[in-house]
């Protein structure tokens, strides 16, 4: 269980952390868009499940997302947390996920 004190974003400027991330990652202003929906989402500790889809034909950085956000899952030391699928096995290979029928 995540608690206040191991929970980075809470100590430090969360901007600061999410604007590193899209630098890092070099994610488009859709793709940081995606992102930031995820990460301010988990930053309110809300108790609601945030379900979301990253859609997108090939090449359009569909993974590179992916990445982002299991990087700032293991930032705020809650990489359990965060459950990653896709529709087929190729695809939830590149993302160290599941396919949605797992």
């Amino acid at each position: 269980m995540l608690i206040h004190d191991e929970n980075p974003l809470l100590t430090e400027d969360a901007d600061q952390i999410v604007n590193g991330l899209i630098n890092e990652f070099e994610l488009n202003s859709r793709q940081a868009r995606a992102l930031k929906v995820i990460a301010y989402h988990k930053i309110s500790q809300s108790t609601e499940q945030l379900m979301m889809i990253v859609a997108g034909p090939g090449g359009t950085g569909k993974s590179r997302v992916i990445a982002a956000v299991t990087s700032l899952f293991s930032k705020l030391n809650c990489s359990e947390s965060l459950k990653r699928s896709a529709p087929t096995g190729i695809a939830a290979y590149a993302i160290k996920g599941t396919t949605l029928h797992s």
